[in-house]
């Protein structure tokens, strides 16, 4: 409906039609309240709408109907449709890749990446070009990668760097790209709009030099860089479907270089090897140095990696070469290592690396600090989530504040790991840091089977520890989502070691933790509007809850109420949504013990029922299931401190009276909600003022009262802005109901003559 709303606009600029008078054509919109209605405590199905069908008269009747209007109302609603679509060039998002001072030879294959990728100078070029860069991990691919993205910045207008281990992260790097295209809010909103945002931009790469210049006919010039995909099938939804562009890909896996140009990356040879190793150590070129250099580079396999931290292990223990290379010679294990060096290039790496390293001469602090690491993502870890006060901790690891600064300090002479100090605008001031796959693959590889289960258990607690909520609240607080945007990639890769050794097959206080920890994560992608990650979270916790469902009966009802929150948002089938909120009732009504919080879950029990029968056009029974959980949060200490309202049942409740035709009683519900929150109104109250001036929106347009809908749909639109964004399907929503009102009741005005961008699509009608 928005497209077509543009192009009225769009001819009404063409024919430049002067200001006139007269009425829109069309009918009130005929609602399908099953398909529209959505709300619940932090969840909402949504709200659909199918108006009636304009035909080409009332098109006709719009266009013809254009007078002067309010300098507020238009531009509220079209600041959507007139989002830029051209990119201020040069830009290159490359963070978190930081150019390596150091960065030592790999010319030939710099110059066949030019060969593949660099832009061509023929106009005419619509093929897109691809190149991979594969290999073990530790041989540098991401280190050419980076060099090739810095030294090459001349060679093209944008350039965008993309971590890609995990799905997050392609959500993150896209993100990034669609914020430099106008939609400044992208980055706290739905993430699949801004990779369509991003990969529109991509296949129509239009560019401007200066914010005020205009865009010129040429296409920019741009490189993708996705760097260390580990699964290939994350990247197709994230490919640019078109025939322009230069991608570089770096990957373990070999199979990347299938159906592309590409290469594997080798070990440096030993003379390149041992050249590197001198200008780290500073040393001459003389004979001696040079003969210990290349015999110790043999040693090392030629990796990028190795040489660089066994440099540093030799400064770290002010060793000659000869030296060095004797103490390791006395090592009985690199003896076997180096004498019976395994055929298989990962045994390779995971031993005899592992020997060079001297991970075994590590104080215990740091090396039961490394192992934890190593079971988190490598690329970021904050400090703080490894400094836990008062938990009790794995064997070996630094329980205090000094032992664990030691024990950093160890792994940091060694540059086993990097660290990024605190900014002066970092309210935490908490360090960050890094570690390569290898090393990381290496410190996994050396951990004890037996030790595994309760090492996961103890990251465990960390990250339940660090979780910025005590339990789950249920609601849109924005205020700790840059929090669990940083613990989510640690939980997905405990996930997965936790499936892997199979850790909480009998321990059920640590199978209740980790269900919780999912839920968690689930429920924050959940606001997020990434509905896709978060319903296998969810069914993880369900299977988990399963196996002892008496035990756990507290998390399987709150999974239920989730899953029953995620079925109405992705417009699932009603029975299962009835069925997942049905359970929830159930199993609510069996846990209620009296408490607060018991009453609290059970009054949110039957408000998710009603909004469920509200969906599915069951009016009376979600009123009266809305009127218990009114019924009950009155009764609630925090309702009786005033601190509490019943804001989303009297919203399902004020939906399904107004779809019976009961606008009074309906009215006198939202008008009530209006009252509390805007005598509490603050910035956390926001998103249930929005969502309270919906359904009065829907109220008044089910009366009749057209303009006092519109006024209801523009103060649900400023609140949702405020909240949840620009991108959120709320958002969109409301820009679809002003359209609705404005293709059938506004006269357009002249001074809207050129804008002709398209609303972005959100996925939902």
């Amino acid at each position: 409906m928005l497209k077509r709303i543009l192009g009225l606009v769009q001819a009404i600029s063409l024919r430049k039609v002067s200001q006139t008078s007269g009425t829109g054509s069309g009918g009130p919109a005929a609602e399908q309240i099953n398909d529209e209605l959505d709300d619940s405590s932090g969840s909402s199905g949504e709200l659909v709408e199918e108006p009636e069908d304009l035909g080409p008269e009332s098109d006709e009747a719009v266009i013809n109907s254009v007078t002067e209007r309010s300098s507020t109302e238009l531009p509220t609603l079209y600041e959507f449709a007139s989002q830029a679509k051209t990119l201020k060039v040069p830009l290159y998002i490359l963070k978190p890749a930081v150019q390596n001072a150091s960065f030592f030879g790999r010319d030939a294959i710099l110059s066949l990446i030019d060969q593949k990728l660099l832009p061509s100078d023929s106009l005419d070029s619509q093929t897109q070009k691809v190149f991979a860069l594969c290999g073990l991990g530790g041989v540098g691919k991401t280190q050419v990668a980076m060099e090739y993205a810095f030294s090459r910045r001349d060679k093209f207008d944008a350039i965008f760097w993309i971590d890609s281990d995990q799905q997050t992260q392609f959500f993150e790097g896209f993100s990034a790209i669609a914020s430099h295209l106008g939609h400044t809010e992208t980055l706290d909103q739905d993430r699949v709009v801004s990779r369509d945002i991003a990969l529109e931009w991509l296949c129509n790469p239009r560019k401007r030099i200066s914010a005020n210049s205009p865009a010129p006919e040429v296409n920019a010039t741009w490189l993708l860089i996705f760097n260390n995909v580990d699964d290939g099938n994350h990247i197709q939804s994230f490919w640019p479907q078109c025939s322009l562009g230069s991608v570089l890909i770096t990957s373990r896996d070999p199979l990347t270089k299938r159906g592309r140009e590409g290469v594997d990356l080798e070990p440096f040879e030993p003379d390149e090897a041992a050249e590197l190793l001198r200008k780290l150590l500073k040393l001459s070129g003389t004979i001696d140095n040079i003969d210990a250099s290349v015999r110790l580079a043999k040693r090392l396999g030629g990796l990028p990696l190795a040489i660089t931290q066994v440099a540093a292990l030799i400064e770290r223990w002010e060793m000659t070469l000869e030296e060095f290379i004797k103490h390791l010679e006395s090592q009985a294990s690199i003896a076997r290592v180096a004498k019976n060096k395994p055929s298989d290039t990962n045994d390779h790496y995971k031993h005899s690396i592992f020997t060079v390293w001297a991970l075994d001469s590590l104080t215990p602090g740091a090396w039961a600090l490394l192992q934890v690491i190593a079971f988190l993502n490598p690329d970021s870890i904050r400090e703080g989530l490894l400094r836990r006060d008062g938990l009790k901790t794995t064997v070996g690891y630094p329980g205090s504040d000094d032992d664990f600064i030691d024990a950093r300090t160890d792994l940091l002479k060694v540059s086993l790991i990097k660290r990024n100090r605190p900014t002066k605008n970092d309210p935490e001031q908490d360090g960050e840091l890094t570690l390569h796959r290898l090393v990381q693959d290496v410190a996994r590889a050396q951990t004890i089977d037996a030790d595994v289960p309760e090492m996961l258990k103890f990251i465990l607690r960390l990250l339940l520890s660090s979780w910025p909520t005590a339990f789950l609240q249920f609601d849109h607080d924005s205020a700790i989502w840059a929090k669990c945007g940083e613990l989510l990639p640690h939980i997905l890769r405990v996930q997965a070691e936790i499936k892997k050794h199979r850790v909480f097959e009998s321990s059920i206080n640590d199978r209740k933790d980790y269900a919780r920890l999912l839920l968690f994560a689930g429920w924050y992608l959940f606001e997020r509007i990434d509905f896709e990650s978060a319903k296998p979270l969810y069914l993880d916790v369900l299977q988990l809850c399963l196996v002892e469902p008496v035990e756990m009966a507290e998390i399987q009802a709150d999974v239920l109420f989730a899953l029953s929150a995620l079925s109405a948002q992705i417009n699932g089938k009603v029975e299962k949504s009835l069925s997942y909120a049905q359970q929830h009732y159930d199993a609510r009504l069996e846990l209620r013990d009296g408490s607060e919080l018991g009453e609290a879950r059970m009054a949110m029990a039957y408000g998710e029922l009603a909004h469920i029968q509200m969906i599915a056009g069951k009016h009376d029974d979600a009123i009266e299931n809305a009127k218990e959980g009114i019924n009950m949060t009155w009764k609630s200490p925090l309702f009786l401190a005033g601190n509490d309202w019943p804001t989303f049942a009297h919203s399902h409740q004020a939906f399904s009276l107004a779809a019976l035709g009961q606008y009074e009683k309906a009215l006198e519900l939202v008008n009530a909600t209006l009252k509390y929150w805007n005598s509490h109104s603050n910035e956390t109250h926001a998103f249930a003022l929005g969502i309270t001036y919906r359904c009065l929106g829907y109220v008044k347009r089910k009366q009749g009262l057209q303009d006092e809908s519109k006024d209801a749909w523009l103060h649900a639109l400023e609140h949702f802005k405020s909240t949840v964004g620009d991108k959120s399907h709320y958002t969109s929503q409301c820009c679809r109901n002003l359209g609705i009102y404005h293709s059938q009741n506004v006269h357009i005005s002249n001074k809207l003559s050129g804008v002709t961008e398209r609303i972005p699509s959100t996925g939902r009608s």
